[in-house]
C-alpha cells in the first residue's frame, strides 16, 4: 500500500507530539543515582557507591529521571529473569571504574558489555539483551551511552511489556525499542541475530517498534544478522516499523546481514536498514552504512544496505559504501540491489553531500537484472556512475572506486597534496574533457574541483611539477620562509623565497646564482637587510647563494669617549666598499677630537661639539684604534647664592690654543650686584673683566686657553634672606627673597601687622639671634640690621592665641559678640555681661580651660570679666545660675552631700531622703522657711523632695521627724503621732479635719472627721495617715 506525503507527516508530527508530552512529564523528576558493579546484590540501597546492586534491582528501584551507573564488567542475562527490562525514563551509562570516583574518566563502550542469550539450553530460554517499553499513554525517554549489547537472540521473546509489537519468530536480537523515546550515544550493538529458526527474523541488532530512536556519538551497528536460520531476514542491523522515527548521525551500520545462512532460501530484505510501515527515518551528517548485506543465502538479496519498503527516508551526509544485495557467487537467484532499495516508500536525498559508492547488486551468476547502487522507480531522473581513480601523493574527500549520482547535480572534489607538493595544483580530467575548473586556497594547500554530472565519467588526478633546489646558505644569511632543500612546484608557476642578512653581515654582498644565471632580488623591506627573489620555473631550477665580504675590527676606546657607533667589535663589510662610524665624548670633552688610525694612518674625521663622524674605503681586513684626546682643564667652581653660571660648575676638557667663554648671571631678587661685577671673577689669580656687551645682570667673559686654567670667586658681598613664609597678619617689605650688599652695608626692612592681628608684636631674628625693631609707628615695626653681618638669614614670626567667646544664652548680653579674638601672648581679655533684669539674684559664672571665673558685679548691674596672662588657646563659657543650700540634720540619710548646688534658671532639683530614728518617723523639709511636701518611696522609710522651676536662690533645712513643736511649723499645723506605739493620735488644733488611715496596699481602715486632739486603736501595722494636707507613715506595735 502506498501513502501521500501527507499522511508521512501526519506520522512524524504524531511522533513529535508525544515527545514533546513526555519531556513535559519529566520535568521535575527524581535525581537519584543507582551505583551497579559485578559484586552487587539485589539487597542494597545502590544509592552508594559502595552499596552497589545488580542491574535488575537498579532497573526496578530507579524512578523517572534517575540515573543508573555500570562499573566496567561483563554482565550476563539471567534465564529466569530474562531481558533487562527498562520501563521508565532513565539514564544508563556504562565504562565507569569499581570505585565509581568522579574523578576518574569513562574507560571505552567496550568496557562495560551486557550479554544476552544466543542459545536456548537446560538452563533457561534464549533472550535478548534489553527491552525498553512504555506505552501509548506514558511512553518513556532513555538514554544509553558508553556501553556494548551482544548475545542476544530476539527468537520468541516475548515478554508481556511488548507482546502487543512483536512479530511471529524474532525480533531484536540486541534491542527492543517500544513506545520510547531512546538514544543511543557511543554504544555498540553487535553479534545479535533476532532468529535462528524457521521463522522470520526482524531487526538483527534493534527493533524500534512505535517509538522514536536516535543512535549518534559513535555507535556501532555490526554484526547482527537478522536470520540466522532458515526464515526470510528483515533489517539485518536494525528493523524500523510501526511508525517509528529513527535518527542517526555521526555512527556506523556495518557488517550486518538480513540472512545469514548461506545455504538458506529465503529472502534478505535491508542488510544494514529496513524501514517498513510507515517509518520515518533521518541519515544525517557522518553516517556510514557499509559492508552489510542482505543475503549470502541462495534466495533474492533487496538492499545491501538500505531497503525502503513503506516508509519516509532523508538521507544528508551519508556515506553509502560497499554493500552488496546477494553476497553468494554461489546463487543463482536473480536481481539484487546492493545499495538502496526503494520501492514503495518516499526517498528524499541530496548527491552533492552523500557517497554511494561501489555497491554491488549481485555476486552470483545472475546479474543482468541486478542494481548496483539504487533502486528508485518512485524517482524518475536518471542516474550515473562516476569512477574516480586512485592517485598518489594526494587524499581526497572521496574514494577510489564508483559513485551514484543523479544527471543534472555536481560532483565535487576536494583534493589535499602530500607536504611536499602542496604548492603544485594537480590537474583534474573527466575522460576526454578538458581540466575541471577548480577553485584553489592556496594558503592551506587545499584544491576543490566540480563537475557538472551529464552522463557516466571517469576522474583522473595528475601532478606537472618541476623541482627546485636550494642551496645551504652561507654565514650570516638565513631563510624567513622555508629551509634549504627541494620543493615542487607546478610548471609556469613562480617560486619565491626571501633571505635575511643578520646585522652583523648586513654590508656584506649577497650573490644568488639560479642555474648559472645570476637572480637580482625583486624587492628589498623597509630594514634593508631582508630581500625577496622570484622565478618563474619551467625547468627544474638549483639555486646557489653565496657572499663577499671583509672584516673590520674597532678596538675598544679610551676614557673620554662615551660611544663608539657602531659599538667596538668585528663587523663584515662589503669589499671595495666604506665603513662609517663615529665617536660620542663626554660633554667635558665635546670639543676635543679623538685621534683615529687604521693601518698606521690618521683617518679624517667630520662633525663636533662632541658628535665625531668616520669613514674608512675597505680593501682588506683592518683594525680601527682610537688614540686618545688632547685638551687643557677649565675648573669652574659653584657660585655664590642668587648668581648662576653657564656652563654648570665642574671641570671642562678644552683643546690647546682654543677660547673657553662663559656667561655670569644675577638673579632678579638680587641688589647692586652689577657695581661689583667688574671685581667678582679671576682666573689664576688674573681679575676677568665681562664683555663690552654684558648688561642687565648677565656677563659674558671669555678665557684664551694655554694651559689648565681654575676659575675663582673673588666674594667682596654678603647677602641677607628675607623669608618666604611668615606667620598669617604680617606682611614684610621689600618682599622675600635673597638680596646682596657690599661689605659693610645696613639692611633696613619694615613689618606691618594687620587686621585682627593689630594689636600683635612680631617676633623676629637674624641668624637665630632677637633682633628689635628699630622704630615703631601704630601697627608698623622697621628694622635694621647692623653692617657687621656675614650672610643673615632673617626669621619672623607673630605670637597670639586664639579666645573663643561662646554663643551667649537669651537672658544675659555682652560687650563682645560670640567669636574668635587675638589675644597677644601673655596678654588680658576684658569683657563685661548682663544679665536680664529678672535674673538679676541669680548668680553668673565663666566656665574657661583654667575652670570657672566669677566675674565682679557692679553697682549698675553689669559683671566685668577679665581673663589675665592668655598663654594659650582657650574658650569662654557664660552661665547664670541660682544657688541651691541644703543644711543637714543629724538622723537623716540624704543621698547627695549637703552644701551649695548651681542651679540653672527654672530648672528642678530633687533628692531623696528618710529619718534614721527608731521608730521609723518621716523626716521635714522646709524650704526657705516653708514646708515641703515629701513623697514616700517604697517601704524603705525613703521620701523624695522635689523643687521644681527654681527662680530664686534656695535655703533648705531637715529635721528628722514631723513635729508640731518645731519652731518652724505653724501653730495651727495638724500633727499625727503615734503614742507608745500602740495608738494613733490625731491634733487639730484649728477645727475639724477629714482624717483617712489605710494600709501600705491601699485598704481603709478609719475615716472620720476629727476636732482637738483624737486617739485612734489600730491592729499592728504600718500605715499611711492623711490628716487635712499633712500625711504620715506610722507604725502600730
Amino acid at each position: 500500500m502506498e501513502y501521500s506525503a501527507a499522511h508521512y507527516l501526519i506520522v512524524i508530527m504524531r511522533h513529535l507530539l508525544a515527545l514533546s508530552a513526555l519531556c513535559f512529564s519529566l520535568s521535575g523528576t527524581a535525581q537519584t543515582i543507582y551505583y551497579v558493579s559485578l559484586n552487587g546484590n539485589d539487597h542494597n540501597s545502590g544509592i552508594y557507591q559502595g552499596l552497589p546492586v545488580t542491574l535488575y534491582a537498579a532497573l526496578s528501584k530507579a524512578e523517572d529521571g534517575d540515573t543508573i551507573c555500570i562499573a566496567q564488567g561483563h554482565y550476563y542475562v539471567n534465564a529466569d529473569r530474562g531481558s533487562w527490562e527498562v520501563t521508565k525514563s532513565l539514564t544508563i551509562i556504562g565504562g565507569y571504574s569499581g570505585s565509581f570516583s568522579v574523578q576518574d574518566n569513562l574507560h571505552g563502550n567496550a568496557s562495560t558489555v551486557l550479554h544476552g542469550r544466543t542459545t536456548a539450553n537446560t538452563d533457561g530460554a534464549n533472550k535478548r539483551v534489553m527491552n525498553i517499553a512504555g506505552s501509548e499513554d506514558h511512553p518513556i525517554s532513555v538514554t544509553i551511552e558508553n556501553l556494548t549489547m551482544t548475545d542476544g537472540n530476539g527468537y520468541k521473546d516475548r515478554p508481556t511489556i511488548i507482546a502487543g509489537a512483536v512479530k511471529a519468530g524474532g525480533c531484536g536480537g540486541g534491542l527492543f525499542n517500544y513506545h520510547a523515546e531512546t538514544v543511543l550515544r557511543n554504544v555498540i550493538i553487535s553479534n545479535n541475530w533476532a532468529s535462528d529458526n524457521s521463522d522470520n527474523g526482524y531487526g538483527g541488532g534493534i527493533f524500534n517498534a512505535a517509538a522514536t530512536l536516535t543512535i549518534t556519538g559513535n555507535s556501532v551497528i555490526q554484526n547482527n544478522n537478522a536470520s540466522k536460520g532458515t526464515g526470510a531476514g528483515y533489517g539485518g542491523g536494525i528493523y524500523n516499523s510501526a511508525e517509528s522515527v529513527l535518527n542517526v548521525d555521526n555512527s556506523f551500520i556495518q557488517s550486518n546481514k538480513a540472512v545469514s545462512n548461506p545455504r538458506n532460501p529465503e529472502a534478505g530484505y535491508g542488510g544494514g536498514l529496513l524501514n517498513g510501515r510507515q517509518g520515518f527515518v533521518m541519515l544525517n551528517a557522518g553516517t556510514v552504512i557499509k559492508d552489510n548485506s542482505a543475503t549470502v543465502g541462495t534466495g533474492e538479496g533487496v538492499g545491501g544496505g538500505i531497503m525502503n519498503d513503506d516508509g519516509l527516508m532523508h538521507l544528508s551526509g551519508v556515506h553509502i559504501d560497499g554493500n552488496i544485495g546477494i553476497n553468494n557467487r554461489s546463487s543463482i537467484a536473480s536481481g539484487g540491489c546492493g545499495g538502496i532499495y526503494n520501492e514503495k516508500g518516499m526517498l528524499d536525498w541530496d548527491d552533492s553531500e552523500n557517497v554511494i559508492k561501489d555497491n554491488i547488486g549481485n555476486t552470483g551468476s545472475r546479474i543482468e537484472e541486478a542494481v548496483d547502487h539504487i533502486y528508485n522507480p518512485n524517482d524518475y531522473a536518471a542516474y550515473c556512475i562516476v569512477v574516480l581513480f586512485d592517485a598518489d601523493h594526494v587524499t581526497s574527500n572521496r574514494g577510489a572506486g564508483s559513485h551514484l549520482f543523479k544527471i543534472g547535480n555536481t560532483f565535487t572534489l576536494t583534493l589535499t597534496p602530500e607536504e611536499h607538493l602542496k604548492k603544485v595544483q594537480p590537474t583534474v580530467t573527466s575522460g576526454d574533457r578538458d581540466a575541471i575548473a577548480t577553485f584553489v586556497d592556496d594558503s592551506m594547500g587545499i584544491y576543490q574541483y566540480s563537475l557538472l554530472i551529464t552522463g557516466n565519467a571517469t576522474v583522473q588526478i595528475h601532478f606537472n611539477e618541476r623541482s627546485v633546489t636550494l642551496s645551504a646558505l652561507p654565514q650570516g644569511v638565513s631563510m624567513t620562509t622555508g629551509q634549504p632543500g627541494k620543493y615542487f612546484v607546478a610548471v609556469g608557476s613562480t617560486f619565491r623565497f626571501t633571505l635575511k642578512i643578520e646585522n652583523s653581515y648586513k654590508n656584506s654582498l649577497l650573490v644568488v646564482i639560479a642555474n648559472d644565471n645570476i637572480l637580482y632580488p625583486v624587492e628589498t623591506y623597509t630594514d634593508d637587510n631582508t630581500y625577496q627573489y622570484s622565478l618563474v620555473i619551467n625547468y627544474n631550477t638549483d639555486i646557489q647563494i653565496r657572499m663577499s665580504s671583509c672584516t673590520i675590527t674597532l678596538a675598544d676606546p679610551p676614557k673620554g669617549i662615551v660611544s663608539m657607533l657602531p659599538p667596538p667589535g668585528e663587523y663584515i663589510v662589503t669589499a671595495d666598499s666604506r665603513f662609517d662610524f663615529a665617536l660620542k665624548t663626554e660633554d667635558k670633552f665635546k670639543n676635543i677630537v679623538p685621534i683615529v688610525t687604521t693601518g698606521g694612518n690618521t683617518v679624517t674625521q667630520t662633525g663636533g661639539d662632541g658628535m665625531f663622524y668616520y669613514s674608512i674605503r675597505v680593501v682588506e681586513d683592518a683594525i680601527v684604534q682610537v688614540i686618545g684626546l688632547d685638551y687643557h682643564t677649565v675648573t669652574i667652581p659653584s657660585p655664590p647664592e642668587g648668581i648662576s653660571i653657564n656652563p654648570l660648575p665642574g671641570s671642562y676638557y678644552v683643546p690647546f690654543g682654543t677660547t673657553f667663554d662663559f656667561v655670569l648671571t644675577a638673579s632678579d631678587d638680587t641688589y647692586n650686584i652689577h657695581e661689583f661685577a667688574n671685581s667678582v671673577l679671576m682666573a689664576n689669580g688674573d681679575v676677568l673683566q665681562p664683555l663690552p656687551d654684558s648688561e642687565n645682570g648677565v656677563y659674558r667673559y671669555s678665557r684664551e686657553i694655554t694651559e689648565s686654567t681654575a676659575i675663582q670667586f673673588n666674594q667682596n658681598f654678603h647677602m641677607v634672606t628675607l623669608p618666604e613664609r611668615v606667620s598669617e597678619g604680617v606682611s614684610v617689605s621689600p618682599q622675600p627673597g635673597n638680596y646682596f650688599l657690599p661689605v659693610g652695608s645696613p639692611f633696613e626692612f619694615t613689618l606691618t601687622m594687620g587686621g585682627k592681628f593689630s594689636s600683635v608684636s612680631p617676633s623676629v631674628s637674624a641668624n637665630n639671634d632677637v633682633l628689635l625693631p628699630s622704630d615703631r609707628e601704630n601697627n608698623v615695626f622697621t628694622y635694621t640690621l647692623p653692617p657687621t653681618y656675614d650672610h643673615v638669614l632673617v626669621q619672623i614670626s607673630a605670637n597670639y592665641h586664639t579666645v573663643t567667646l561662646s554663643n551667649l544664652p537669651r537672658s544675659i548680653s555682652a560687650s563682645l559678640q560670640a567669636g574668635d579674638y587675638i589675644v597677644p601672648d601673655g596678654g588680658n581679655f576684658i569683657f563685661t555681661l548682663r544679665p536680664d533684669e529678672i535674673f538679676r539674684a541669680a548668680s553668673l559664672t565663666v566656665t574657661t580651660d583654667r575652670g570657672l571665673l566669677y566675674p565682679v558685679k557692679s553697682d549698675d548691674e553689669t559683671y566685668t570679666v577679665i581673663v589675665s596672662d592668655v598663654t594659650k588657646d582657650m574658650t569662654l563659657i557664660p552661665a547664670l545660675h541660682y544657688e541651691v543650700t541644703i543644711h543637714p540634720a543629724s538622723q537623716v540619710s540624704i543621698n547627695i552631700n549637703s552644701g551649695k548646688y548651681n542651679v540653672l534658671p527654672g530648672s528642678d532639683f530633687s533628692f531623696m531622703l528618710k529619718s534614721n530614728r527608731q521608730p521609723a518617723d518621716a523626716p521635714s523639709v522646709t524650704v526657705n522657711g516653708d514646708l515641703l511636701n515629701l513623697y514616700p518611696v517604697g517601704n524603705g522609710g525613703w521620701h523624695t523632695a522635689v523643687l521644681s522651676n527654681i527662680r530664686q536662690n534656695i535655703e533648705i533645712r531637715i529635721l528628722p521627724w514631723s513635729d508640731t513643736s518645731s519652731p518652724l511649723l505653724s501653730g495651727n499645723a495638724v500633727k499625727i503621732y503615734s503614742r507608745g506605739g500602740r495608738l494613733l493620735v490625731i491634733e487639730s488644733p484649728a477645727g475639724e479635719t477629714p482624717v483617712t488611715v489605710c494600709t501600705l496596699t491601699g485598704r481603709i481602715k478609719a475615716q472620720r472627721k476629727v476636732t482637738g486632739t483624737e486617739s485612734i486603736t489600730l491592729p499592728a501595722g504600718i500605715y499611711i495617715v492623711k490628716a487635712g494636707t499633712e500625711a504620715r507613715k506610722i507604725a502600730i506595735n
